[in-house]
C-alpha cells in the first residue's frame, strides 16, 4: 500500500534548527520620492530617446559604409514633391 502525500510536512525551521522568518511587508515610499506616474514618464522619455538615438546610430553607419565603398549616390536628395 502507498502512504498518502502530505503536503503540510514542510519543515518550520531552517537547517540550523533556527525558525524561518517570513518577508516583511514592503515598506511604503518615503515622503520625498517622486510620485510613481512621474518616473513613468521619466522612463518612457528615456526609452523614446534611446530609439531615437539608436535609429541615428544605424542611418550613420550605413552612410558611412556606403561610402567607405567608393559609391556616390549614398544620400537621396529630396527635390521637393515631384
Amino acid at each position: 500500500m502507498s502512504t498518502p502525500c502530505h503536503f503540510d510536512e514542510t519543515p518550520r525551521s531552517g537547517p540550523d534548527g533556527t525558525p524561518r522568518r517570513h518577508p516583511s511587508p514592503p515598506e511604503k515610499l518615503p515622503e520625498d520620492s517622486p510620485p510613481p506616474m512621474t518616473m513613468l514618464v521619466v522612463v518612457l522619455v528615456l526609452l523614446v530617446g534611446g530609439w531615437f538615438l539608436a535609429n541615428k546610430l544605424v542611418e550613420s553607419s550605413r552612410l558611412q559604409d556606403c561610402m567607405m565603398s567608393g559609391r556616390r549616390n549614398c544620400v537621396t536628395i529630396d527635390t521637393g514633391g515631384q
